[in-house]
């Protein structure tokens, strides 16, 4: 196992991210804090907030640059792009705080981070 890389997100992570997404959700909000989100409301946020080509409109915003941890080619992590509050810088012309991160449970501990 390689040491896992940490990189611009492109168009082409989309399938990845939109799959992570989703897991990341589902593993927090309704199996970590057992939200009981009724299915018929639940499924059509998933499917529009976490599609393929949702996800690839965000990282095809040049106003908004994502990033993602990577290892041997796998995905691992990103910050939380919903509504884009995760701009990290945007054209130089705001810094914003990252809402979220999203990490498979089963991939969680394998990285430390320090306040800045």
């Amino acid at each position: 196992m390689t040491a896992f890389a940490i990189r611009p997100a492109t168009p082409d992570d989309a399938p990845a991210l939109a799959v992570l997404g989703r897991a990341t959700f589902i593993e927090t909000f309704v199996t970590g804090f057992e939200i009981p989100y009724p299915p018929e409301d639940l499924e059509p946020f998933l499917d529009e907030t976490f599609s393929e080509a949702t996800t690839r409109a965000r990282l095809s915003d040049p106003d908004h640059h994502y990033w993602v941890a990577e290892q041997d080619g796998e995905v691992l992590a990103s910050p939380t792009p919903a509504a884009a509050a995760c701009r990290i810088l945007t054209r130089g012309r705001a810094m914003r705080n990252c809402t979220g991160f999203m990490c498979r449970r089963r991939r969680r501990g394998w990285v430390s981070a320090r306040p800045c």
